[in-house]
């Protein structure tokens, strides 16, 4: 026994090599045991029984001599079926949690929201390059999503985040590599579609769309880390807001050939503000949970400033804003009055953000999911408009 276990340490070092080893000689051993047993088993049913059962020359029968063999240090003992199918489960939610899909709405809902504040101005619509936007733009978030995993990682602030990517792979570097990848490719086909002919040469829109990338590396990138500052929510608010939504109009509202450049409607604008509050709340909506860890990190975030009860406040407040500024926008003319209306239809979704966010402040593992309430209000606040914008314009070309 003692020679078997040093034949195990000394040549095998990993568990499938020893369970391949355990199960072969216990097997083995079985079977020699059942083999020298069936004789004396014959031999006790011809004797008489006695409260101690003996052999012929009177000796005790022979023990059970199957051996547990002990696992050498250093692997892991074998895991149970249910244990490794639990822990793919628990791999895959973390997997869906790090790559983030429903995180991309904040890249997909300024470009359909300007797609339709387009159409209502100009009655057409190029599909073509409203998908294309949205392409090119899933990669620039990409970018952001892996490239803020690993500048996080160089904080030492994820450390209780088992979905952060830098944490499944273990790979910094491979993590930031490609992420960079992703910034190449989306920035180049970005370029291909908002510069040269296609949008009459209109040069604002590169430039736009350039200041809101900028403030993205801004947010979070190494020296600057204005997020640690508490300035993530207004970089934000710009960025996706007044920036991106305004230039993928100015994108999706030119006409090749066209003599002169369009203006941005005040429709687009006021659309546009609208969408820079809903991104913000779902990056103010991902501090509730981590106040604790970005106190220690030195993360001045607005939670950390101003405490769950006050930020549940600050959300109810910039809900109503932005309803008042689309009802007063819907009277003034600067909107459609369906915008307003379809808003209306969407007050549940926020309804129901709100009181969630009311009664669970103070739960960091309940309000964790905010973010995800956050991300619902975003997704109908931004259909409700491309609904007031592009309904309108739909029947009047089909009458």
């Amino acid at each position: 026994m003692r020679a078997l276990q040093q034949q195990t340490h000394t040549h095998f070092s990993t568990r499938k090599q020893w369970q391949h080893f355990t199960t072969t000689h216990i097997k083995h051993n079985r079977a020699t045991v059942d083999h020298q047993q069936k004789p004396r088993q014959q031999h006790r049913a011809q004797a008489p029984s006695t409260s101690t059962a003996v052999t012929s020359d009177g000796s005790e029968p022979p023990k059970d001599t199957s051996v547990e063999l002990a696992v050498p240090e250093g692997i892991a003992e074998p895991m149970s079926e249910e244990a490794v199918a639990s822990e793919k489960q628990r791999q895959k939610k973390l997997w869906f949690a790090a790559v983030k899909p429903p995180m991309y709405t904040v890249s997909i809902i300024p470009i359909l929201v300007s797609a339709a504040a387009a159409y209502a101005a100009s009655g057409t619509l190029s599909l073509s390059k409203c998908l294309q936007l949205n392409l090119a733009s899933i990669l620039i978030i990409a970018w952001l999503n892996l490239s803020n995993d690993a500048f996080d990682a160089d904080m030492n602030i994820d450390g209780n985040k088992p979905e952060s990517v830098v944490n499944l792979t273990g790979n910094r570097n491979g993590v930031l590599a490609t992420a960079w990848a992703c910034f190449a490719v989306g920035v180049a086909w970005l370029w291909s579609l908002v510069t040269g002919p296609a949008v009459q040469g209109d040069s604002r829109i590169a430039c736009l769309l350039g200041v809101a990338i900028s403030l993205g590396y801004l947010y979070q990138g190494p020296p600057f880390r204005l997020s640690y500052k508490g300035l993530g929510e207004p970089l934000c608010f710009v960025a996706f807001g007044p920036l991106a939504t305004c230039a993928f109009y100015l994108a999706q509202v030119a006409r090749p050939g066209g003599a002169v450049a369009p203006d941005v409607s005040p429709a687009a604008v006021v659309g546009s503000v609208v969408v820079g509050i809903t991104t913000s709340i779902i990056l103010f909506c991902s501090h509730f949970h981590q106040i604790a860890d970005d106190k220690a990190a030195n993360k001045m975030s607005p939670l950390v400033r101003l405490g769950t009860a006050n930020a549940v406040k600050v959300l109810q407040l910039a809900l109503a804003a932005m309803y008042v500024l689309v009802g007063v926008s819907a009277v003034t003319g600067w909107l459609p009055a369906g915008c307003f209306g379809a808003l209306c239809l969407a007050f549940p979704v926020v309804k129901d953000f709100l009181a969630f966010a009311e009664y669970n402040h103070t739960n960091p593992p309940v309000i964790r999911f905010l973010k995800l309430h956050g991300i619902k209000v975003h997704t109908a606040v931004g259909l409700a408009l491309m609904a007031g914008f592009g309904l309108p314009q739909m029947l009047a070309t089909s009458l």
